[in-house]
């Protein structure tokens, strides 16, 4: 993806969705072009403290407003709205990614649940830097 995350490794790291804050999902779609009835298939991020609807795949946008005040609300009073960070997938489950992390003297955060499954928030130098939300590798089940 990019050197900020070369500590990751060689493996892939793939580009899930782009994190769109927003203060109000309903809006937020329609301005869109969607429905906003769409804000019934939100799942809860929560790592960002935020409910999550994703729109298009490959490389789609996550449309994001907190219910808490925890990352998202905090880049979106500092940053407003728009597009705040980005949800990769990582080459490794979480506990690698952690060890990773670690050895290369990068912070992360507690593990969560979001819309693409088990994640962690890489701490930034910065407050002002884009989110970056790991997303523990999903496993492809064996066919035998």
């Amino acid at each position: 993806m990019t050197d900020e995350l070369a500590w990751l490794g060689s493996g892939p790291h793939q580009l899930l969705a782009h994190i769109r804050a927003t203060v109000d999902l309903e809006r937020a779609l329609a301005d869109g072009g969607f429905d906003p009835a769409l804000v019934a298939t939100a799942s809860v991020d929560s790592v960002l403290g935020a409910r999550v609807v994703v729109l298009g795949e490959p490389a789609s946008i996550a449309l994001a407003e907190p219910v808490t005040e925890g990352p998202l609300a905090a880049t979106l009073a500092r940053a407003g709205e728009g597009v705040v960070g980005r949800y990769v997938e990582a080459p490794a489950d979480l506990a690698t990614i952690r060890e990773q992390a670690t050895a290369a003297g990068v912070r992360v955060g507690g593990a969560g649940d979001g819309p693409f499954g088990r994640e962690v928030l890489v701490i930034r130098a910065t407050r002002t830097a884009p989110l970056i939300v790991l997303v523990e590798a999903r496993t492809v089940p064996s066919r035998g």
